[in-house]
């Protein structure tokens, strides 16, 4: 599976440990990868994609109450759920700036993508 993940244009490495069943993926700088394209590559090669843990660059923007990050570089949102350990009261004062998420990505639901990153951190980017 590595193998075919590194095939992934913006892919810069790719880890894998099957005793765990994880792989760990970094990406270049400036990609345009989608979690989508990844998550369809493992379904490619016969394993079944699990949860995801994410850092993630982009725009916050504030939606009818709801917190989204609208990533940068691709055309992909994603609703944010802050948790308490996250300081989620003060992410909402940061709508219109660029900033840098750590996360996790519920396990995919069928084929659907993935909508949501339960914030763990985050930090205004430069």
């Amino acid at each position: 599976m590595s193998v075919a993940l590194k095939k992934i244009p913006g892919v810069e490495s790719v880890e894998t440990s099957l005793n765990q069943g994880k792989a760990l993926v970094r990406l270049k700088p400036g990609n345009s990868v989608r979690l989508d394209d990844l998550i369809q590559r493992v379904r490619d090669n016969g394993f079944t994609p699990k949860q995801a843990t994410v850092t993630v660059r982009g725009e916050l923007v504030s939606d009818g109450g709801k917190l989204r990050l609208k990533v940068l570089g691709i055309d992909q949102t994603y609703d944010l759920i802050p948790s308490a350990a996250s300081g989620g009261g003060d992410l909402g004062k940061q709508a219109g700036k660029v900033i840098a998420v750590e996360g996790s990505i519920p396990e995919p639901n069928g084929r659907a993508a993935p909508t949501a990153i339960e914030v763990k951190a985050w930090k205004t980017a430069s």
